[in-house]
């Protein structure tokens, strides 16, 4: 009866055996095949990180043309240190999983928890290619820092010279020259405030006082006075009043005298005003108009007063009187149309004998000038 049981127990113990050595043959065999898995696996990532390396180098070496040879053999010299790192990394890896066959057949002690922690094992190896990636980004981004920084020190430098420049030669104070000033004496101008009346017995017989009394006045009218005893006396009857205004009134003497033609009464009265011109540059000169005469049959009349003189004369000469003043820059005051009446004659209210001017032709006469005696 033992002996049966014995040989029940043996037969079971060999079952138990040859279960347990399948198990482990099987669990070898799986083993085999995830280390072989694992392997390739590193064999892939090793050709790909060899790829990148070389890409990297290329670019690096693409990079560095162009600089100088310390850079280079910089650059060499971390390639060395980066391959070697990396062949050291795949070596680690390599090692940290490296089989021992001798091992696979005691099966007592076999490590199965490999097969647990393969996951860790990738995890692993997708840190240390992690690693391996950034590093070379690492070492961009420093060399991006480094160009950065440059660029900041040259732009600081050209901002310093220009600086520089600009302070101490473009705005620079200039050197001072001596500049020689002339001053010229100016000669002071003083004009009196004299208004001198200048002509015949026409301006003679004219009570400026009384008409113009707030006014400094200066009759120099002459009876008989023709236009050249005018322009034989201007030192006496003119520039010894220094005068600021000059108003003539002179030729109806000339146009009764026969020797004398219209021509020569207006020559006259040209020289006239050119003289007081260069004698009193800065008096206001106004040549009036010849005033009408009124050669009627009216009992007021005097025919030897009137002594053949005509309007028509009297207006050829103002004509031109006016084309003179015109010329040498004089103020034309027209009082002849002031004084006609509707026969274009001397009105009769305005005349004592026909040629001579009563008080109402003179109170007519200084409503036409008062204006230019009070303008500036």
């Amino acid at each position: 009866m033992s002996d049966t049981n014995n040989k029940s127990k043996k037969k079971k113990k060999t079952t138990k055996e040859v279960k347990k050595s399948q198990d482990v043959k099987k669990s070898k065999r799986n083993l085999e095949e995830e280390v072989e898995k694992v392997l390739e696996e590193i064999d892939s990532k090793t050709e790909e990180k060899e790829k990148n390396a070389k890409i990297e180098k290329v670019e690096k070496e693409e990079v560095s043309e162009g600089t100088d040879l310390d850079d280079e053999k910089k650059v060499t010299t971390e390639e060395k240190k980066e391959e070697k790192s990396k062949e050291k990394k795949n070596l680690d890896l390599t090692t940290r999983i490296r089989i021992d066959r001798a091992r696979l057949n005691d099966t007592g002690t076999l490590d199965t928890s490999f097969l647990d922690s393969n996951k860790n094992v990738r995890k692993r190896d997708i840190i240390v290619e992690e690693n391996l990636l950034t590093k070379p980004v690492e070492e961009k981004k420093s060399h991006k820092f480094l160009k950065g920084f440059c660029l900041l020190l040259m732009a600081i430098l050209v901002g310093f010279l220009t600086y520089y420049i600009s302070a101490f030669y473009i705005h620079a104070p200039k050197p001072k020259t001596k500049v020689k000033v002339e001053t010229k004496e100016v000669e002071k101008v003083v004009i009196d405030e004299n208004v001198v009346f200048l002509g015949d017995e026409i301006t003679e017989d004219y009570d400026i006082d009384e008409y113009f009394e707030d006014h400094f006045v200066v009759n120099q009218g002459k009876k008989d006075a023709a236009t050249k005893d005018i322009l034989d006396k201007l030192e006496e009857k003119v520039y010894q009043y220094n005068p600021s205004k000059i108003f003539l009134l002179i030729g109806i003497n000339d146009l009764g005298n026969d020797d004398i033609s219209n021509d020569d009464i207006v020559d006259n009265i040209e020289e006239i005003i050119k003289d007081i011109q260069g004698g009193r540059p800065y008096a206001k000169i106004y040549v009036e108009s010849i005033l009408p005469i009124n050669d009627s049959d009216d009992d007021k009349i005097d025919e030897d007063v009137i002594d053949g003189r005509t309007n028509r004369d009297i207006k050829e000469v103002n004509e031109k009187l006016q084309e003179i003043a015109k010329e040498l820059d004089v103020m034309y005051i027209d009082l002849f149309s002031e004084l006609v009446d509707d026969d274009d004659k001397l009105d009769l209210d305005y005349t004592t004998d026909g040629l001579h001017i009563s008080e109402k032709g003179y109170r007519e006469i200084t409503k036409k000038l008062l204006n230019y005696i009070e303008e500036e």
